[in-house]
């Protein structure tokens, strides 16, 4: 679990989840976030936080294919 406890977020709690299944590894995750500033928070989540948080996870999963599909 990552866990912010000073930053940037209201709420910040990204749980990492690995399973074994009969084809590999299967990865998931949880995230719960809440930005800050109440409505102003809000609209940029809805305009920009929500996209950026999309991108990180998209390109980690890209890369982790990468990585590990032989």
């Amino acid at each position: 679990v990552d866990e912010q406890i000073i930053g940037p977020y209201k709420i910040w709690h990204h749980e990492h989840f690995i399973e074994e299944t009969k084809n590999g590894v299967l990865m998931k995750d949880i995230l719960t976030y809440s930005p800050p500033f109440g409505i102003i928070g809000k609209i940029a989540n809805s305009l920009i936080i929500k996209n950026k948080i999309d991108q990180i996870f998209n390109f980690r999963e890209k890369k982790l294919i990468e990585i590990f599909n032989t």
